[in-house]
């Protein structure tokens, strides 16, 4: 069978927002081209050894392919083009798109090709639940089947939160991860002994695959997965708050965030690209948090905020 493939090239931070808009229309999958990602497979391939290889740059564009049934393609390709209208139309970003008819085949495992077992923080380990790994002495490995359009851990901003958490959560702590995709943040968590970790995303899809990667690295018994937005479906404080997200959300989350974070509590957050760092300053600033630690990574921010 043939299925439309749609390849859109796009600056990195409009990733998550455009993977959504292709559900959405109605993609069955979704998979993520980022020159980073190659890059980092390259420089640990044995056989690139003393190869010279130029990093690419922290905003070089990233492409995001959607795959759509034949059936109705017409009647979604109207839609699509309608949202990335209303997506860009009050950016100065913009995008290229093309596309084409493949075998299905050509798909269904094309993502999986550049996964492998990476190291993130000082002990934390992400492998796929199809790759053999043995873990070093002190190691905490999070087996992760990503799905077709969320995080496996490999991207500066997840990294980046990573090696914040490492430092924040602990035994007996209370956790909450807003917009969990995959689910490794509240994966993590529970692994570094959080007490109890609340995950929520607004995508039913990320939600599927978050609660089957938790039962996969059997901590199902402490994490709580919901669909909705953090207003509908969080009550309660927490020690440890965490949004890997883009500047834009989080901006107007640290207008609301305040209530539910615990008197000695943390709010981590990432996903901001450099150029927005200031814009997420000013929104810290009318709040009563301040910035507790800040971590940078291929032009990409993380901070953690206390109050």
């Amino acid at each position: 069978m043939a299925c439309q493939c749609v390849s859109i090239t796009i600056p990195p931070q409009w990733e998550e927002l455009l993977s959504n808009v292709l559900f959405e229309c109605g993609a069955e999958g979704v998979s993520i081209e980022d020159p980073r990602d190659l890059y980092n497979r390259k420089i640990q391939d044995k056989d690139n050894m003393g190869c010279a290889l130029t990093p690419p740059l922290a905003d070089a564009p990233i492409t995001v392919k959607g795959f759509f049934p034949l059936e109705n393609w017409a009647e979604m390709e109207k839609e699509l083009g309608r949202r990335l209208t209303d997506l860009f139309a009050h950016s100065n970003d913009s995008y290229a798109y093309q596309t084409e008819e493949i075998r299905e085949e050509q798909w269904a495992n094309a993502w999986k090709e550049f996964y492998k077992p990476e190291k993130l923080g000082e002990h934390i380990v992400v492998k796929p639940t199809w790759e053999e790994y043995t873990p070093q002495p002190g190691e905490i490995v999070i087996e992760l089947d990503p799905g077709m359009a969320f995080g496996t851990g490999g991207h500066a901003t997840t990294k980046n939160c990573l090696r914040l958490i490492e430092k924040e959560v602990s035994d007996g702590k209370t956790v909450l991860d807003i917009g969990t995709g995959s689910g490794i943040l509240a994966i993590c968590s529970a692994k570094l002994g959080a007490a109890s970790v609340l995950a929520v995303d607004i995508d039913e899809d990320a939600v599927k695959i978050a609660e089957e990667n938790i039962a996969q690295n059997s901590v199902a018994d402490v994490t709580t997965v919901r669909c909705g937005d953090l207003l509908e479906t969080v009550t309660g404080q927490y020690d440890v708050i965490i949004a890997n997200i883009v500047a834009d959300v989080i901006i107007q989350l640290l207008a609301n965030i305040e209530p539910f974070l615990a008197a000695d509590g943390v709010f981590v957050i990432s996903g901001i690209i450099d150029m927005r760092e200031e814009d997420v300053q000013a929104a810290i600033a009318k709040t009563s948090l301040q910035v507790k630690e800040i971590v940078r990574e291929d032009g990409w921010v993380a901070m953690t905020l206390c109050k």
